[in-house]
């Protein structure tokens, strides 16, 4: 039996040829401002970050600061009170996609970087760390980002 890739539509496709219309209207009625218009949505992946080192929280900030909608994906849950979270495990392809719909570009900054103690726990890290890399990858590909 041979193997065939699956149809997939294409949500981004479609997304973008409304965002395009919508602006053309609003340009129409609101000349000059159209900067109002452009949704700028960025996912950053490992966002909570950890107690050694948190440079997820901070990344999130910062974009939250320069006007961009933020949506933090991680496994581990944050703070309490933080806004748009997903709880997602990145080593399943299926919920890496789904967490990632409706982004623009992705900051990839989740992994495991604790220090290898043995060989095993080593190798299962780095299997995690670049599955997870992968289907980062391969999710901002099906979706049409253009920055990862």
């Amino acid at each position: 039996m041979k193997w065939t890739p699956v149809h997939r539509p294409e949500p981004q496709r479609l997304w973008r040829r409304f965002a395009l219309a919508t602006s053309i209207r609003m340009e129409r009625h609101f000349p000059g401002k159209k900067e109002y218009f452009t949704m700028k949505t960025s996912a950053v992946t490992g966002g909570t970050g950890s107690k050694e080192r948190g440079i997820g929280p901070v990344v999130v900030n910062m974009l939250r600061e320069r006007g961009y909608e933020v949506f933090n994906l991680d496994i581990a849950a944050p703070a309490p009170g933080a806004s748009n979270f997903r709880q997602v495990d990145l080593t399943h392809y299926g919920d890496t996609f789904a967490a990632l719909y409706g982004a623009d570009a992705v900051v990839h900054l989740a992994a495991n970087a604790n220090p290898d103690f043995d060989h095993f726990t080593g190798a299962q890290r780095f299997h995690t760390n670049t599955l997870a890399t992968y289907n980062v990858f391969q999710a901002a590909i099906a979706q049409g980002m253009e920055k990862v």
